[in-house]
């Protein structure tokens, strides 16, 4: 019975969680990408919300249990990539822009909060991805090398595609996003399978 209790509690602040951060974070950065009202909102909205009422209950649980069955490990991972590409190819075609000034980056992200907002969600978004070469069991150096190159690869082809533009420091906190989930998911011991 108080197990019970303890998975329930840990679902339900889970969910409040999940909803705090769509309501107060991730409402502000869809807004600032996506027509409000275009289709494309209402899709990536909604996905956001859903995404948000699962992974977060699913980080407390890992968090406080150390453990996760296969098929929601699994069920996460594919609603991670689906969100990295919304998020890195869903918004509407811009101009290309290359942009290489780091300076006028970090004051954009000091004077707009929509800069900011952006800065945040370019940190956390690929940090979950640090996790997956941690759980690979790849080496720290040759993860760098493949953190280096992803970042490229996504500054790239938004310049090619025009949904974003070639930003050095967006690639800086993507590595450093990255990076930071590597480190710390290697002090969680999260095994990943089924009960026996």
């Amino acid at each position: 019975m108080k197990s019970k209790l303890t998975n329930l509690l840990i679902i339900a602040l889970g969910i409040l969680c999940g909803y705090l951060f769509y309501y107060f974070i991730l409402m502000d950065i869809i807004d600032s990408f996506c027509n409000l009202s275009s289709t494309m909102y209402i899709i990536t909205s909604l996905f956001a919300l859903a995404l948000c009422l699962i992974a977060f209950p699913f980080l407390l649980w890992v968090i406080i249990k150390k453990r996760v069955t296969r098929l929601w490990f699994r069920i996460v991972t594919i609603l991670y990539f689906c969100l990295l590409i919304l998020v890195f190819w869903g918004r509407p075609s811009y101009e290309r822009v290359f942009s290489l000034n780091l300076i006028a980056a970090l004051a954009d992200c000091i004077q707009s909060r929509e800069m900011l907002l952006q800065m945040i969600l370019n940190l956390a978004v690929l940090f979950p991805l640090g996790y997956l070469f941690r759980f690979k069991s790849i080496p720290y150096k040759k993860s760098i090398l493949c953190f280096l190159g992803i970042s490229f690869i996504i500054e790239i082809v938004q310049y090619i595609t025009k949904r974003g533009s070639f930003d050095i420091f967006d690639i800086i906190l993507y590595i450093t996003g990255m990076t930071l989930g590597y480190f710390v998911f290697s002090n969680l011991k999260l095994e990943v399978g089924d009960k026996r």
